[in-house]
């Protein structure tokens, strides 16, 4: 083998090491789907969109936040996705998130929120899977240490849809 071409082979393997994980397929929701994200995705499993169902959600990696909220009492404690985790299953390309709750409140937040902060998308809390009646089934919950101002604002519950714009 020549230099040249031991060159780019080795420059090859290191571009394959060092480059960022590409989202792996997703597969179909079995279950009644709890969140649907849409807009500027790159992986879909239904149409142009990517449908969850809970054991789709918690297929991805748990993340657990002790936190305090303005609509709890003291120290609470959420699983779920690190919403930069769920950004990068679906290969968001946007800079805004449009995220709308059951009863169509809708609210945007920058996707740049989820690389500073520990951001979740909280399917569980103290222990147990949150009901629409408890604020579920999906809560985006920002740690009370987050620094932001607009967390408090951001942190929208019974989530049922989030397009990812611009």
């Amino acid at each position: 083998m020549t230099f040249c071409g031991m060159a780019a082979s080795v420059a090859a393997i290191v571009l394959l090491t060092f480059s960022p994980a590409r989202a792996v397929a997703l597969d179909r929701a079995t279950e009644s789907v709890v969140l649907t994200v849409s807009g500027e995705i790159g992986v879909t499993n239904s149409g142009d969109a990517a449908e969850f169902d809970f054991a789709l959600l918690e297929s991805l990696p748990v993340f657990t936040l002790h936190t305090t909220t303005p609509w709890t009492d003291g120290e609470q404690v959420f699983e779920g996705v690190l919403m930069r985790d769920l950004m990068n299953q679906v290969e968001a390309a946007g800079t805004v998130l449009q995220a709308r709750a059951l009863n169509d409140y809708m609210i945007e937040i920058p996707v740049n929120d989820f690389e500073e902060t520990d951001v979740i998308l909280a399917y569980r809390h103290n222990g147990e899977r949150m009901t629409v009646r408890t604020k579920g089934p999906l809560w985006i919950v920002y740690p009370d240490d987050s620094g932001n101002p607009e967390a408090v604002h951001r942190m929208i519950w019974q989530l049922r849809t989030i397009e990812v714009v611009r």
